[in-house]
């Protein structure tokens, strides 16, 4: 590792890490919260105290170095875990389970959409094309009050789907639409697709014999991006979810702890009821119902030969209002229920450690911020310390967590993006530090936007990846 790019990195780092401190104070100071001014301006006093001496400086470097060992070494375990267990490794088409066509449980696919007119039509031409008995799921769209053609587009089909519409006074968002309509509905297991999905033709088929099982209470399969090579931005976040489905995903599910995305989910009905439905208090609803599933008993599926297909976010805005929703519900979603996951009989010591760990890297990205900035002191005050362990480890972590998709799908020129996943990582780190000091220091909530759903992205993919298992 060059001198000169140690400085570059612990000087951007720095550049971040006092803005975002700058930006603090401010904010602060505008709401008059004098007393937590005080205490930020005693914590600054106190690191400023530290650096006087190079032994109190190393046993502060030390101590925050911790945390990205600890994500080196369990990014390991779990490249290590889906290694070993090379089954369902890539996109291949599963083989049809053995289904008596005469007895298939009923679906209700729900759809809770606004603002949807550039991709709708797509989405519903697809999902009325699915390889199962047609009397035996129904489409249901819930128009949360949209403001364009989304309503227009979705009366043309009147006749094959059911459309809902949210009335004036109603709770808005998805959460509370699904717990509006799904206890009205008579199906036994219902689907969730955000206003993008593509499933596979066989999804259904493949995803309902799971619950076989009668302990099985949701099952969450695989999202791939179809529209991948459109932008530099849409490469990286899919190579990123690629990572997340491959990787992390299915290391949890092999220690017992499984996650639901929202899309390209089914559950059971009595389930969702029993779980007293989504938290309308959430930005996104779906990891805390996954979380209050394994509480309550139920046993959840993850099942990476089960496709659905999506939008990638093709620009930095949109990348931002995304992960920012996305990250945000790993802080709340953990918090919420730690009180209650690490006594709960029905999730294993693993899988707590694995809801532990996705709460661990929201520590570690205010940590990496601190470190970058502390290491610029380190250098310019000559200390001696160790430098070298910080770029290795943040190195190794991202390599670890970006190899696997990479490898087991083939796809080598995805190893050029590798220097830029590294910045990808780096914004992770900046927007997670920026949600915690909003909702632990400034004690303001948080505002969340959905990401929009591009024509042009569906169009610029020029085809969707052939349909698996048609």
């Amino acid at each position: 590792m060059t001198h000169w790019l140690m400085y570059f990195v612990y000087a951007a780092t720095a550049v971040v890490s006092i803005a975002l401190l700058t930006n603090l104070i401010y904010r602060l100071m505008l709401k008059r919260k004098f007393t937590t001014l005080m205490v930020v301006f005693a914590v600054l006093g106190c690191l400023a105290i530290l650096f006087t001496r190079n032994e109190w400086f190393n046993l502060l470097w030390n101590t925050l170095l911790i945390f990205q060992i600890i994500l080196v070494l369990y990014t390991s375990v779990y490249v290590l875990t889906v290694v070993i267990n090379r089954n369902g490794n890539t996109r291949k088409a599963a083989k049809l389970p053995s289904i008596n066509y005469e007895n298939l449980p009923t679906v209700s696919i729900v759809i809770a959409v606004y603002n949807e007119e550039e991709v709708i039509d797509s989405t519903v031409k697809n999902l009325l094309n699915l390889n199962y008995d047609r009397s035996r799921y129904e489409i249901v769209f819930i128009n949360d009050r949209s403001t364009d053609g989304t309503l227009n587009k979705l009366l043309k089909y009147k006749d094959d789907i059911r459309i809902i519409n949210r009335q004036p006074g109603c709770l808005r968002g998805k959460p509370a639409a699904f717990n509006d309509v799904v206890p009205t509905l008579k199906s036994d297991l219902i689907c969730s697709f955000d206003a993008d999905s593509l499933p596979e033709e066989a999804f259904l088929i493949k995803i309902v014999s799971h619950f076989d099982d009668p302990d099985v209470g949701l099952v969450q399969a695989r999202n791939i991006q179809y529209n991948e090579k459109n932008t530099i931005i849409s490469r990286l976040v899919s190579l990123d979810i690629d990572a997340l489905h491959m990787t992390l995903y299915k290391a949890q599910h092999k220690f017992g702890f499984t996650l639901f995305e929202g899309r390209a989910g089914v559950f059971r009905k009595q389930a969702f009821e029993e779980c007293g439905g989504f938290d309308v208090d959430l930005p996104t609803e779906d990891w805390d119902f996954g979380y209050k599933l394994q509480l309550q008993g139920y046993k959840l599926i993850y099942d990476s030969e089960i496709f659905n297909y999506e939008q990638a976010v093709e620009t930095f805005k949109e990348f931002v209002k995304q992960r920012k929703r996305w990250l945000g519900t790993t802080v709340m979603t953990f918090l919420k229920h730690m009180p209650t996951l690490f006594s709960s009989p029905n999730i294993p010591g693993s899988g707590k450690l694995c809801a532990f760990f996705s709460f661990f890297f929201n520590l570690w990205s205010v940590t990496f911020l601190l470190l970058g900035f502390i290491g610029l002191i380190g250098l310019t005050g000559n200390y001696d310390f160790s430098e070298n362990i910080f770029f290795v480890s943040f190195l190794l972590s991202v390599l670890l967590y970006t190899v696997v998709p990479v490898v087991k799908q083939r796809k080598w020129i995805a190893i050029l993006y590798f220097p830029l996943m590294y910045i990808y990582y780096w914004a992770y780190s900046i927007i997670i530090t920026q949600l915690l000091l909003d909702n632990f220091v400034v004690k303001e909530k948080p505002k969340f936007e959905k990401a929009i759903h591009s024509l042009y992205a569906l169009k610029a993919a020029k085809r969707i990846p052939k349909q698996e298992g048609s």
